[in-house]
């Protein structure tokens, strides 16, 4: 098979092909954090992401779209940047941690629960944060 240059079209702004098929234990919104809670047949079972527990917080990620209890779909992606977010509370260049609030971010660190983060861009309403794993 041989592909055109005109068929090649250019991708999308999140890396889809490397998001992780996944059990979702609760409902979860676009850009939520998400961490591994266990296994559910040969599939990892995800949660939002909280201080609650942070053994769990080792295995962060970015839910790519919204998905609810019980779906089984490629929701988990390892890394990703979220734009057009309030980031007014956050440096640049400064770490993101995972917030007390469920599936959300912070500027200010939860005893000695690493980062899973940094912020690109300080703004109200256009601020963008770069999640890692």
């Amino acid at each position: 098979m041989r592909i055109k240059q005109r068929q090649v079209l250019p991708c999308v702004d999140r890396q889809q092909s490397a998001a992780i098929k996944v059990y979702v234990t609760e409902a979860i919104a676009e850009n939520d954090i998400l961490c591994f809670t266990g296994m559910h047949g040969s599939f990892m079972k995800v949660a939002k992401a909280d201080t609650g527990d942070v053994l769990l917080l080792a295995t962060t990620g970015v839910a790519a779209f919204g998905a609810s209890l019980g779906d089984i779909v490629s929701v988990f992606l390892p890394w990703k940047v979220i734009q057009n977010i309030d980031t007014s509370s956050f440096s640049v260049g400064g770490a993101v941690y995972a917030s007390g609030t469920p599936g959300a971010i912070s500027h200010t660190q939860t005893g000695s629960i690493p980062g899973i983060g940094v912020c690109l861009v300080s703004h109200a309403s256009t601020g963008a944060v770069f999640i890692r794993p």
